[in-house]
């Protein structure tokens, strides 16, 4: 739908996509045209109204394991991978108790790196230094391939764990210190490394080595592990129970039909990246944002209701057409959807477009 050209006409596009994707669409339109359509845009509208600490000013509203930030938002709206595969605690709830258990059998390789650029200086002497960009954000890094330098594989993973679970883990220096300190690590060398020459040397090695990965790393999760290839891996090799698996990332999202940020941030961030992230992540859309209702009370004590959208009428049929199909259909067969409307010539007409 979002891919449709007839993406600003969500009935168009959606009646174009569901033909295309073999959904219902007589179901999908009676649900969207009568009460249960209404109904369902109404309770959208409920939770969304309900929302504080803090309250929506604006859509797309992004929550990540019940918690927004406008740097949270600002990320998902161009790394959605990225920020899904950072919430995923795997090395301080999954990977450390794992290696506590099992690692008279388990050979486990860290590599660490973060997506930081930096600058060859070369020296008179023809030997060469980097200068790291944003070098501030990349001290945990730093001091994370120091210690996977110097120590055994437990106590690596004790003081990963340990960060990682740190009230000050975003001041990672700090993390760092108090972590080492607790378990009973040598911190002024592994500052020294990490500050030194040795660190921005194992720093250009975490690179060349996971450069060397095949295939390509599309996930770096905290601490920047190969989460998205060694967390099913490790399940497999090791047999662990799925009650012990890390609790899936939850993220709500927040949005009108029509409205282009929404728009953008579904067309290339949730759709594309919902296969990849689907093992790691549960998704809760609620399509309604700015729309106003006006209740209609009847003679007989019932009540109905009538919607006014930001982006007009097209906007509350996009809404409708997305609550019935969210209610009837799996999330990934939902996105699938959407997907095809926004991308149908039709996307402005929602119910062809969801038919298409």
């Amino acid at each position: 739908m979002y891919s449709s050209k007839n993406y600003s006409k969500p009935a168009v596009a959606a009646e174009e996509c569901s033909t295309q994707l073999k959904f219902d669409w007589p179901a999908i339109n009676e649900c969207a045209s009568g009460p249960l359509g209404r109904g369902l845009h109404l309770r959208s509208g409920e939770i969304f109204q309900a929302l504080k600490n803090p309250k929506p000013d604006y859509v797309d509203w992004i929550i990540v394991n019940g918690v927004h930030t406008d740097a949270i938002n600002k990320r998902a709206d161009t790394d959605l991978l990225g920020l899904i595969c950072d919430t995923y605690t795997y090395v301080s709830q999954q990977l450390y108790p794992t290696y506590q258990k099992l690692g008279s059998i388990l050979d486990i390789q860290l590599n660490t790196f973060a997506f930081y650029s930096w600058t060859n200086q070369t020296k008179p002497d023809g030997t060469y230094d980097i200068t790291i960009k944003n070098l501030t954000e990349v001290q945990g890094t730093l001091i994370q391939a120091c210690v996977m330098e110097m120590e055994p594989i437990d106590k690596t993973l004790a003081l990963l764990s340990c960060m990682f679970t740190s009230p000050d883990y975003q001041t990672q220096v700090n993390a760092g210190k108090q972590c080492s300190e607790k378990l009973g690590l040598n911190w002024a060398q592994i500052n020294e490394c990490a500050q030194g020459p040795l660190g921005r040397g194992l720093y250009i090695q975490g690179f060349e080595r996971m450069m060397a990965v095949k295939p390509k790393i599309t996930c770096i999760s905290y601490g920047n592990m190969y989460v998205i290839y060694l967390a099913p891996l490790l399940l497999a090799i090791v047999g662990i129970s799925e009650s012990s698996a890390e609790p899936l990332v939850q993220l709500n999202v927040y949005y009108e039909s029509l409205c282009p940020d929404c728009k953008q941030f579904l067309s290339t961030q949730l759709i594309p990246n919902y296969k990849k992230l689907q093992s790691i992540m549960s998704v809760e859309l609620v399509p309604f944002g700015w729309a106003k209702v006006t209740r209609v009370n009847h003679t007989d004590g019932t009540f109905d209701v009538n919607f006014t959208c930001q982006h007009g009428v097209q906007e509350c049929i996009g809404n409708q057409i997305h609550n019935c199909v969210l209610n009837s259909e799996s999330i990934d067969r939902s996105l699938e959807l959407f997907g095809c409307m926004y991308s149908s010539k039709n996307y402005s007409k929602p119910a062809v477009a969801a038919e298409e």
